[in-house]
């Protein structure tokens, strides 16, 4: 989770009811880290995959569509 938080810029709270949404639709499970039980880890099930899948092609449209609208280059929506 603390990864996730890093990578999506989210707040604890925000991910933690993101996450839990994606647990109640079966698209993400969680499970305890096996060596460090404070890790709490996230995993895409199958369906999440398929959903990912579906939505990626979406999502990258409207990327192209959002950067050439402002001329903005692909790098602007990197986050470092």
């Amino acid at each position: 989770m603390a990864d996730l938080i890093v990578r999506t810029g989210a707040n604890g709270a925000t991910l933690t009811r993101i996450v839990d949404r994606l647990v109640s639709v079966a698209a993400v499970y969680r499970e305890v880290d096996a060596v460090d039980r404070r890790k709490v880890r996230v995993y895409l099930s199958t369906r999440g995959r398929a959903l990912h899948r579906r939505l990626a092609s979406v999502v990258r449209e409207h990327e192209r569509i959002f950067l050439e609208g402002n001329h903005l280059p692909e790098a602007a929506l990197v986050r470092r």
